[in-house]
C-alpha cells in the first residue's frame, strides 16, 4: 500500500484573534502534506477562497464545504501580544464573526468583508469523488454540521 501523509489545520480564516493576518500559504507548504484538511477557511465574496489560492500556489486540488456566513476583520483591532485579547471582546469586534442573523448592511461590519467560513480539503493525489455528509444542527449552534468526504 502506498504512503499518504495527511495534516489537519484550524485556520481561523488566516489571522489572529486580534485580526492580525498570517501566511496562511506559507504555513501550508511548510506542512508538505499530501492531503491537507483545513477547517474554519474563509472565502470572501466574489473572490477566490483561502482554499482556492493556497491550492494554486501549491499545486493542489481544493474541495470546500462552506459552512456559514462569515465576516472577517480588514484591519486588526489594536496591536496586542499573545494570541487574542485576554478579556472576551464584544460581537462588534471580534477578529473572525461566524453565523447568527446579521444584516450585511449593519454600521457594526463597518470593517469587515462579508464571505463564508467552512471547512477544505487540498489534495495532491487525483480526487475520485467527494461527498457533502449533513450531521444535523446542535442546539444554539449557528452552522449546520457537516462533514466533507473526500476519496482519493
Amino acid at each position: 500500500m502506498p504512503e499518504l501523509s495527511v495534516a489537519s489545520f484550524n485556520t481561523h480564516a488566516g489571522m489572529d484573534g486580534w485580526g492580525r493576518p498570517y501566511d496562511l500559504t506559507e504555513a501550508c507548504r511548510r506542512l508538505d502534506s499530501d492531503v491537507i484538511v483545513l477547517q474554519e477557511v474563509f472565502a470572501p465574496l466574489g473572490a477566490p477562497s483561502q482554499a482556492d489560492d493556497i491550492a494554486g500556489d501549491l499545486g493542489y486540488t481544493a474541495v470546500e464545504l462552506p459552512l456559514a456566513k462569515a465576516w472577517r476583520r480588514k484591519v486588526p483591532i489594536v496591536a496586542g501580544r499573545g494570541w487574542e485579547p485576554r478579556k472576551v471582546l464584544p460581537l462588534w469586534e471580534k477578529a473572525l464573526r461566524v453565523g447568527g442573523r446579521v444584516d450585511s448592511g449593519s454600521a457594526d461590519l463597518v470593517g469587515y468583508e462579508e464571505g463564508t467560513w467552512g471547512v477544505a480539503v487540498l489534495c495532491r493525489p487525483p480526487i475520485v469523488r467527494t461527498e457533502a455528509l449533513q450531521l444535523g444542527r446542535l442546539r444554539r449552534d449557528f452552522p449546520h454540521r457537516s462533514a466533507l468526504l473526500v476519496e482519493l
